[in-house]
């Protein structure tokens, strides 16, 4: 809808017993990602750079993550939280 701004959400996944991105968290990450307005390139890559911050709590000790997704402000937030001490974010600007 032209003039109304982007939408603002929040969005989050508890992940147990060594969460991993698998096809589940693809998708969810995926719709999550294309609710926001990104194209299929974005998606791809707001995905793989996911996919490597659970890879690095995974390696580092961390079997219970929280992922969330938030849009506030004219920017998509993604953070990973892990039982390891791991904590990870990232934004972008909405598209």
């Amino acid at each position: 809808m032209p003039g109304a701004g982007h939408p603002e959400f929040m969005f989050s996944l508890s992940l147990s017993h060594e969460p991993r991105l698998d096809s589940m968290l693809a998708d969810l990450s995926g719709a999550v990602l294309r609710h926001a307005g990104y194209a299929p390139d974005a998606v791809s890559e707001l995905s793989g750079v996911l996919e490597r911050a659970i890879a690095g709590a995974l390696a580092n000790g961390g079997r219970d993550c929280q992922v969330a997704f938030s849009a506030r402000n004219g920017e998509l937030h993604m953070a990973l939280t892990s039982d390891a001490g791991t904590d990870w974010r990232t934004s972008r600007p909405l598209p």
